[in-house]
């Protein structure tokens, strides 16, 4: 079984710019150890590349600094020509750019004898949003599989097009699955005669009349289609694998796997604020959409609970971002990394991409209930006054938890 990471980051600043960080390939990152040789082979001319698409809602953002790749947690370092350098991976990676986007060719091969695994590739960088500095962070899986691992077989999921996203509202994608079968040194692909395939989505079977046959460079593939409305933000794709025994389904071969994102209908960042203490009677002054602004005194607090949801649905809300995180700025927009007491505030990270960033604990004495997939942090006058009387914050929700290597 693999596992796949889904998108990670969405960012919300004063001026309600929503960030989005996702890395996409043009070609399935999966290969394979027949025994003596990596399959397919990327160390000639059939290259993956892995690219950044990093928006402000569904904006693209071209304008992106301070880029570090990493692999299996540990950056990548190149020499003058852009091919990596460390131990292990040396010449196989090249840093380059894919429709003036941040960009990682493959051109060598990943899988041998004593690398079967899952690898990770990972980007960080800062995005330049009109007048301000966003941090991002993004992974992509690399499934290295044995066909040995699987009795002789191994299977992947492609697209007809390239295409591995819902990019706007109807479209359609068209994925298709790959079953290899290894006989000493060679690699055949099993034809859809021989095989009956199943395919999920997040768990679910998909409908028979998603699923077809096609036919590319005389081979017969089962086919799924996927339309926009099939998937909200992104969406797990399993394709199980069974023996055709007279006709019908017969024993368990394998599973592929594959993650589709839906950037057609952006997640947004929602915060709603209350305001509490000396003087305040009940709760009061609650907003919700592209950040607000309080004004509270002396003895006062602003309870700020943040989720992300849908851009048409509010209570849509996406619970796979657990971890929360807010970097406080002084009144000069200087990070402050100080200590903030009585906040729900975690010390905030030493270095990296996220420094200065603080996680939002769950639960905590100030808040010992918190909905699933919600954030919350209180801001008390004390703190504003230690920023210099005005302050404001970047916050971050992530479905991972950001560390200093990021």
């Amino acid at each position: 079984m693999s596992s796949i990471g889904g998108r990670i980051a969405v960012s919300l600043i004063d001026d309600g710019s929503q960030l989005h960080s996702v890395l996409e390939s043009t070609m399935p990152l999966n290969q394979s150890w027949t025994g003596s040789a990596a399959s397919p082979d990327w160390s000639g001319n059939n290259n993956p590349i892995i690219f950044a698409d990093v928006r402000n809602g569904d904006t693209p953002v071209e304008d992106l600094v301070y880029i570090k790749w990493s692999y299996n947690g540990t950056q990548i370092t190149f020499d003058s020509n852009d091919k990596s350098t460390n131990a292990g991976i040396v010449g196989v990676f090249e840093k380059t750019t894919y429709n003036n986007k941040p960009a990682l060719k493959i051109i060598g091969n990943l899988a041998k004898s004593d690398s079967v695994n899952e690898s990770v590739v990972s980007l960080s960088g800062t995005a330049m949003v009109e007048s301000s500095q966003i941090p991002f962070y993004a992974i992509k899986n690399i499934r290295l599989s044995s066909f040995a691992q699987n009795g002789g077989y191994d299977s992947y999921i492609d697209s007809t097009d390239g295409r591995f996203a819902i990019e706007n509202d109807g479209d359609t994608l068209h994925l298709y699955n790959v079953l290899k079968h290894a006989a000493g040194n060679d690699v055949m692909t099993v034809q859809t005669a021989d095989y009956i395939a199943e395919f999920y989505i997040n768990s679910v079977q998909a409908a028979s009349s998603k699923v077809s046959t096609t036919t590319i460079d005389g081979s017969t593939y089962y086919q799924l289609t996927i339309e926009d409305s099939d998937i909200t933000d992104y969406a797990f794709v399993e394709c199980k694998c069974f023996k055709k025994e007279n006709g019908v389904k017969g024993a368990y071969i394998m599973s592929s796997f594959i993650e589709v994102n839906d950037i057609s209908d952006p997640e947004m960042m929602y915060i709603g604020s209350t305001v509490g203490g000396d003087g305040i009677t009940s709760s009061q002054t609650t907003e919700t959409g592209e950040g607000n602004e309080n004004f509270i005194h002396s003895g006062q607090w602003v309870d700020y609970d943040i989720w992300i949801a849908t851009s048409t649905d509010v209570s849509a809300v996406k619970t796979s971002f657990q971890h929360y995180y807010i970097q406080l700025l002084t009144s000069q927009k200087t990070v402050y990394t100080g200590t903030i007491t009585d906040s729900n505030l975690a010390a905030p990270i030493a270095s990296g991409s996220f420094m200065g960033y603080r996680k939002m604990l769950n639960p905590s004495d100030i808040f010992p209930s918190i909905v699933n997939g919600h954030g919350k942090c209180r801001i008390r006058a004390e703190h504003v006054k230690t920023l210099g009387r005005k302050m404001s914050g970047l916050v971050i929700a992530s479905d991972v938890q950001l560390t200093e290597n990021m």
